[in-house]
C-alpha cells in the first residue's frame, strides 16, 4: 500500500493519473503556488532556506494534509530531495517519526539549476544561496532516519556532507 503525497507545479493531466493511480492507494496532489508569488519572493529573499527550497516550502496546505498523513502508521516515511523538505520538517518533528530522504543531486554541489537564470548583477546572492543551502542540506541530513543517494558520486558527497 502506497500513498504518494505530491506538490506540483504543473496541474496533474489525466495520462498522469492513470499512470500513477494503478501502484497507488492514495493519490494526494498539492498545487504549488506560482513561481513569482509574493510569498515565494519573499522567502526567497529573507528565509533561512535557500531559493530552491523556499520556491517548494512555505505551503500551508502541503504542510497541513502531512501533518493528517502522520496520524497514520507507516512501514516508512520516505521523502525526495533536501529542497522539498520544508514543509515537512515541523510535522515530523513533533511526531518524532523516522524518515527516509532520497537524494538525487547535491543541490550545493550543483550550484542549484536556477542561478543560470539570474542576471549578472545577482552573483553575489547566488553565493550566499549556495551557503544556505549547504547550512541547509547539513540541518536536513542531521534529522533524516536513513540518507539514500541514487548515484555512486552523490553517495560520496552526501557521505562527506552528513558524516554518514
Amino acid at each position: 500500500r502506497i500513498t504518494l503525497l505530491v506538490q506540483s507545479k504543473n496541474p496533474l493531466d489525466d495520462d498522469a493519473r492513470a499512470a500513477l493511480e494503478p501502484w497507488l492507494e492514495r493519490l494526494i496532489v498539492i498545487d504549488r503556488r506560482p513561481l513569482l508569488s509574493l510569498r515565494t519572493l519573499l522567502a526567497v529573499a529573507f528565509a533561512a532556506p535557500p531559493m530552491l527550497a523556499s520556491v517548494n516550502g512555505y505551503a500551508p496546505q502541503l504542510e497541513k494534509v502531512f501533518e493528517q498523513l502522520l496520524e497514520e502508521d507507516w512501514d516508512i516515511i520516505q521523502l525526495q530531495h533536501t529542497y522539498a523538505f520544508q514543509p515537512f520538517e515541523r510535522a515530523l518533528k513533533r511526531s518524532g517519526k523516522p524518515f527516509v530522504l532520497t537524494e538525487h543531486n547535491v543541490e550545493s554541489d550543483l550550484g542549484a539549476a536556477s542561478y543560470d537564470r539570474l542576471p549578472r548583477w545577482a552573483n553575489a546572492f547566488a553565493v550566499y544561496d549556495r551557503w544556505r543551502y549547504r547550512r541547509w542540506e547539513t540541518r536536513v541530513f542531521r534529522q533524516t532516519g536513513e540518507l539514500i543517494a541514487v548515484t555512486e558520486d552523490d553517495a560520496k558527497a552526501l557521505s562527506r556532507l552528513s558524516g554518514r
